[in-house]
């Protein structure tokens, strides 16, 4: 499995891409404002994802949607006679019209073209996806302030054992404590927060909390950032939270 850090920035950030990330070259994760430039900047074409996994309707993982379905409709050719999957929380459908329409107009032909293009997949705790090439997804629910939810992958060829969790928007709870359990290779944690006990988590508090239920063998990595912070930070000198960068990519 191969993981493509695309962007690390939070809602509130200082200059960062957004957050968001591919699995294995075509599966997206979130899809926010300026996903099309993260997507140019790594030299990847947005033809190339046939899938989209939303994982809530906040807008930095969210209103990049109306860009990556106009960008399909000015290059019918890249998904002509391809089908494109687009996943989410609740009220995927009414979602999707109401950015549109905000994006561009309710009356464009593109909001009707975009709505029946892809495969519209509702998500829920413990909904499952998979694809031709075996990848597969299920997905818990965070605790954020919206309905969020967080990921679980992995291949059908190496069982059932997920290779790779993302904690999604989410505050420290117990549903974090049983994705640590499952024991991934990677953990890509969000930590936009700071302190304790706030709406995200702090890497204080996957330093204190997640670090010490996950085996040493699994890569933690930090992202939905508010600022760029260098990996040897002296407040983590186990160094074994890794701050995610642009273009990274992790061979799982």
């Amino acid at each position: 499995m191969r993981v493509e850090i695309l962007g690390t920035g939070g809602f509130e950030n200082s200059g960062l891409p957004f957050n968001a990330f591919l699995i294995n070259g075509h599966i997206l994760v979130d899809a926010p404002p300026d996903i099309i430039q993260s997507l140019g900047r790594e030299g990847i074409e947005p033809g190339a994802i046939d899938s989209i996994i939303l994982t809530h309707y906040h807008g930095d993982h969210f209103f990049g949607m109306p860009f990556m379905l106009f960008h399909y409709f000015t290059h019918k050719e890249e998904v002509q006679g391809r089908q494109i999957m687009v996943a989410g929380p609740a009220g995927l459908h009414e979602k999707l019209r109401e950015v549109l329409a905000l994006a561009i107009a309710p009356d464009h032909p593109y909001v009707e073209w975009s709505l029946q293009l892809p495969l519209l997949s509702e998500i829920g705790a413990g909904s499952r996806l998979t694809w031709p090439d075996g990848t597969w997804m299920s997905f818990r629910r965070s605790a954020h302030s919206v309905e969020t939810y967080s990921i679980i992958a992995g291949e059908q060829a190496r069982g059932e054992k997920p290779l790779f969790v993302s904690s999604s928007d989410t505050r420290w709870d117990s549903v974090l404590e049983q994705l640590a359990g499952m024991q991934p290779k990677m953990f890509l944690c969000d930590c936009n927060g700071e302190g304790t006990g706030g709406v995200h988590m702090s890497p204080a508090e996957v330093a204190v909390h997640l670090l010490p239920l996950l085996t040493p063998g699994t890569t933690t990595v930090a992202t939905h950032l508010p600022c760029e912070r260098p990996e040897k930070d002296q407040q983590y000198p186990q160094g074994r939270i890794h701050f995610a960068s642009c273009g990274e990519l992790f061979e799982l």
